[in-house]
């Protein structure tokens, strides 16, 4: 898809008419690239209806393109999509990434445990789902990262969710040292 028409499809997202909206996310299916994720998630914020919040989950989750990943996780970084956070997370779950998750098992836990209820749900579902080998770093950072957390807010809602966390990053360090590198 040339560039123009690419931005061209962008700037029909933000019209106020739904029908527009749901035949340009359709274009989007055959012709989106991962330059429309930026659009898509800022049309995620305006909380639009259901029907096109699901065409533009699915949309996200078939995306095939090898720069997507590092698309999600570069706008994980921006305050701006953090009430999207949890949406991000679910496509990183359903969506077409495999093993290329596990690389940013670390990426998955800080958002997770900086983030809302509904994100550390989503953070702690991609974690659970995820199969070894793991980098050992990022497993024992990670179970850091959700001791420091708990120090600090032990009674929060969220803290039952992360207690969660770092059992299964501990589980998972323990699985992680049994296997045999060498078999891999």
């Amino acid at each position: 898809m040339a560039a123009t028409d690419t931005k061209e499809l962008i700037k029909k997202l933000t019209d106020e008419d739904d029908e527009v909206i749901i035949a340009t996310l359709e274009l989007l299916k055959d012709k989106g690239n991962a330059t429309v994720v930026p659009a898509l998630l800022d049309l995620l914020l305006t909380e639009p209806s259901y029907s096109i919040t699901q065409q533009i989950l699915e949309l996200l989750n078939n995306m095939k393109v090898p720069a997507a990943m590092d698309m999600f996780l570069q706008l994980f970084a921006e305050k701006k999509y953090s009430p999207v956070h949890h949406h991000l997370l679910s496509v990183l779950w359903n969506g077409t990434f495999g093993s290329k998750v596990n690389h940013h098992l670390l990426d998955i836990v800080k958002i997770g445990v900086s983030g809302d209820y509904r994100t550390m749900v989503e953070a702690l579902t991609v974690i659970e789902n995820l199969e070894a080998p793991f980098d050992e770093e990022q497993l024992l950072e990670g179970i850091s990262f959700g001791k420091d957390f708990l120090a600090t807010q032990k009674d929060s809602e969220k803290s039952v969710l992360v207690k969660e966390l770092v059992a299964l990053l501990e589980h998972m360090d323990n699985t992680n040292s049994d296997i045999d590198i060498e078999e891999i």
